[in-house]
């Protein structure tokens, strides 16, 4: 598979630390400071507040002696639940993210104070989970300091991998409504049934009035339009920054005519739709007879399409709970791939949900070869992220670890298990 890119798209540091740090806010600038930013204050009054919160930190943030306490305070709280330490510890980042020293002298206190607590009790339990300010920005501070290794080192195999898993699931036929898919890792998504689809190679222009620029799309004809879309954009803006493209949800796909005179528009569902009862087959791109070398035309729209596409990291990383069966607003039932049972009694067509059917040699050996194909993806990434590809350590890991040693010999901890479990739970478990 085409795996070269001309740019990979990384983001900037503002929005790599934003959406890392404040993840609730859906990665929005506008989150680094929820508070003022909706404070219905006139021009004077903000320049106040600006002017106290910058005292504020000049004098008790900035001073080791109030904030640790202050810290240590607020986790004696009962109502300073989970959300309230790890949004604490972030805010505490981004206050003193132009002064990473004093940053990592508040996080070795915290750690210190965090160490000698759990000591008493299983240590090895340490730096497991995000209960405390401390464990939260440790992941911050390994977020802020690995920034320029991930970017020059681990950016590039992890976003290979990910694509190789999107280019093999799209190879083969992928079920819109089910999630299921031909070629996947997961033997609870894996696409039992059947599926003839033939592969097409097309053409796909973001104007029509323009078709200068035409760019290569492979779709199959069991392709429904929403994911047709999604493979055009991927085509368009192949080089481009996800946060550059359209949703797919918010652009009408029409197919070219041979003459290139008229073009047809392509919906998932409309009044062209197969129904049968109470079930409506959503269309695909065989369903509008698409041929090797047609061409596609791309225009923006304000509304929305009637259905979405699954994720496909649920078709690789399902969740034990079955996806739910797409229904139309008319309450018909909407089927893709593997059409539903007619009654609750009845099977679904080719099979049911899991546990309908046992895993037959076919479809093991399926699975092993989706594994062997992404296999060298797999191995690349572990060996850059856990360093083995050039044994060079970055600094800010290694000044982690030579702490943990120095705490461990401060509290007499002979026990080497317990420091390597200190030091899978910081770095592998927190931050990769």
């Amino acid at each position: 598979e085409e795996t070269s890119f001309q740019a990979l798209p990384f983001w900037g540091f503002d929005d790599y630390a934003t959406k890392l740090l404040f993840p609730q806010g859906g990665g929005n600038r506008n989150s680094l400071m929820p508070l003022t930013n909706k404070l219905p204050l006139s021009v004077d009054k903000m320049e106040q507040l600006r002017s106290v919160l910058k005292r504020f930190e000049e004098r008790l943030l900035l001073d080791k002696k109030f904030l640790v306490p202050f810290i240590q305070t607020l986790e004696t709280q009962s109502k300073f639940h989970m959300t309230d330490r790890v949004f604490v510890a972030s805010l505490l980042m981004v206050a003193f993210q132009d002064n990473l020293y004093y940053a990592t002298e508040i996080l070795k206190l915290l750690l210190a104070e965090l160490i000698r607590k759990s000591s008493g009790r299983n240590p090895k339990l340490l730096l497991r989970r995000t209960e405390s300010v401390a464990e939260k920005l440790l992941t911050n501070w390994l977020a802020y300091c690995l920034h320029d290794y991930i970017k020059s080192e681990v950016g590039t195999p992890l976003f290979m991998l990910y694509h190789a898993m999107k280019k093999h699931i799209e190879n083969g036929p992928v079920d819109a409504v089910t999630g299921e898919a031909r070629n996947c890792l997961s033997e609870e998504r894996l696409l039992r049934e059947k599926v003839e689809c033939t592969i097409l190679h097309c053409w796909a222009v973001a104007d029509l009035n323009s078709m200068e620029q035409k760019y290569p799309v492979q779709l199959l004809t069991c392709d429904s339009i929403s994911q047709a879309k999604e493979k055009v954009l991927d085509a368009i803006y192949r080089t481009s920054p996800v946060s550059n493209r359209p949703p797919f949800e918010t652009i009408d796909l029409s197919l070219v005519s041979p003459t290139g005179t008229s073009t047809i528009e392509m919906r998932d569902l409309d009044q062209t739709s197969h129904v049968s009862g109470d079930h409506q087959k959503i269309n695909t791109i065989g369903f509008y007879k698409v041929q090797t070398g047609s061409t596609f035309t791309v225009r923006t729209r304000g509304h929305t399409t009637l259905l979405r596409a699954k994720d496909q990291t649920a078709i690789l990383f399902p969740k034990q709970s079955d996806l739910p069966r797409h229904v139309s607003e008319d309450g018909t039932k909407v089927w893709h791939l593997v059409k539903p049972a007619e009654t609750n009694g009845e099977q679904a067509s080719g099979g049911g949900r899991a546990g309908a059917k046992l895993v037959s040699e076919i479809y093991l050996t399926r699975l092993l070869s989706a594994k062997k194909t992404l296999q060298t993806y797999v191995d690349g990434l572990f060996r850059v992220v856990f360093c083995s590809e050039n044994g060079r350590v970055p600094a800010a890991i290694k000044y982690l670890f030579d702490f943990i040693d120095q705490q461990a010999i401060e509290m007499n901890l002979t026990d080497p298990d317990v420091v390597q479990t200190w030091k899978n739970n910081s770095v592998p478990l927190r931050f990769w």
